[in-house]
């Protein structure tokens, strides 16, 4: 209770210093640059998948042909858009979200960075927005025209964008209130802001050939163990029962993989399940590396991360075991974007599954069931199914 009461004390005096920042800021005088545009978006890397594909019609599209377009995304991703998107966008400007938040100079010089820059036109694309984040650069920017939605009505923080923020920008488009997939949420904010109909229908990344040298020569599962939030880790003692039963009855090896940060739940497999056809890449990858190895891999095995995503944008099935959170918004991938993604949750929710729409308004936002109550011989019979069909297409 005490730790609650000072986060959100915490979190006022963090908006009201950043309001005195940006007013101080805004005494300098500002220079417009005209045909400049500016796009926010500061969320994981599973969400830039997500939303990348759709920068390519702003790029083509007569009103902003002219235009010099500079994308401010989070740093995690930097290597990502730089090397994917580099056609797409005329300049980068990263934000490190941890220091922006905690250090009050990085933050300063961050604002009166953008606000010097002098935007046109300053728009972020974020559902769930932010006011400490993408809301306050969008105000800095002092851009004519700025642009952001609605947002998310799930959240405790609508309320308080409704009171503080929504005034930031000079034009919000109205988002659809029902629950609808990451993927047909920004397509439908690019066909209002763009005013027409985008002729697109899953995620893609064009693989190019990249140099990197494979530890094995023969086929290979890839296992991502990790997660960006604990509830959302399967054990990793449940991964090496499904790699010991891999190499019981397959023939392919196994590669892990993930951050360093991830180093110990690889470590864990490799003492449970150590094998010579087990191969431990965790923290050893570039993200660009990492692409190209799950475009390779004959499946992947993954909580819910960034690695679904990746491999359905490179079409690598995939089997992603999932506490259910965000349910219809980041899981399960719809049948018509890819029909190789292969969801296993909780009884609560698997006992369910035909309830679709049920599921995804009382998980819309949450799940408190335990990801580790899935049974590894569920997940070993799902991986052996997806195998077999694999094998069959390929005959």
């Amino acid at each position: 209770m005490i730790s609650l009461y000072w986060l959100k004390l915490r979190h006022i005096f963090s908006f009201i210093l950043t309001k005195i920042m940006s007013f101080v800021i805004s005494l300098a005088r500002q220079k417009v640059n005209d045909k400049n545009i500016l796009f926010v978006r500061l969320d994981s890397i599973g969400d830039y998948i997500l939303l990348r594909n759709f920068f390519q019609f702003i790029r083509k599209d007569e009103r902003y042909q002219k235009y010099k377009i500079t994308l401010c995304g989070n740093i995690i991703w930097k290597e990502l858009a730089e090397y994917f998107d580099k056609t797409v966008f005329d300049n980068f400007i990263w934000l490190d979200r941890q220091k922006f938040q905690e250090n009050i100079f990085y933050r300063y010089y961050f604002l009166k960075k953008i606000y010097k820059l002098g935007f046109e036109v300053a728009i972020d694309t974020t559902y769930s927005r932010e006011i400490l984040f993408g809301d306050s650069i969008v105000a800095i920017s002092k851009a004519k025209e700025r642009i952001g939605c609605t947002g998310s009505i799930d959240n405790s923080a609508k309320w308080k964008r409704n009171l503080l923020s929504d005034t930031y920008y000079t034009k919000l488009l109205v988002s659809d209130n029902e629950n609808l997939f990451e993927f047909y949420r920004n397509k439908d904010f690019f066909e209002k802001l763009l005013n027409r109909k985008l002729e697109i229908e899953r995620t893609c990344i064009d693989v190019p050939n990249i140099s990197f040298q494979l530890p094995t020569q023969k086929k290979y599962i890839l296992i991502f163990p990790g997660a960006q939030y604990e509830n959302r880790i399967w054990k990793p003692e449940n991964y090496a029962k499904v790699i010991e039963e891999i190499f019981n009855s397959t023939e392919y090896d196994v590669i892990i993989t993930g951050s360093s940060a991830e180093r110990p739940l690889a470590e864990v497999i490799v003492n449970f399940a150590g094998n010579s056809r087990l191969f431990d890449l965790t923290g050893k990858t570039s993200l660009i590396e990492l692409v190209k190895l799950v475009s390779g891999a004959k499946m992947v095995i993954a909580n819910e991360t960034m690695a679904v995503h990746i491999a359905a944008a490179v079409k690598a099935p995939f089997v992603c075991i999932s506490n259910g959170q965000h349910f219809g918004r980041f899981n399960p991938y719809p049948e018509e974007m890819f029909e190789d993604g292969y969801y296993i949750y909780p009884e609560e929710i698997s006992d369910r599954i035909d309830q679709f729409q049920n599921l995804t308004k009382e998980y819309r936002f949450e799940a408190i069931h335990d990801i580790n109550s899935i049974r590894t011989d569920k997940v070993t019979k799902l991986v052996r199914l997806v195998l077999s069909q694999i094998e069959e297409r390929n005959k």
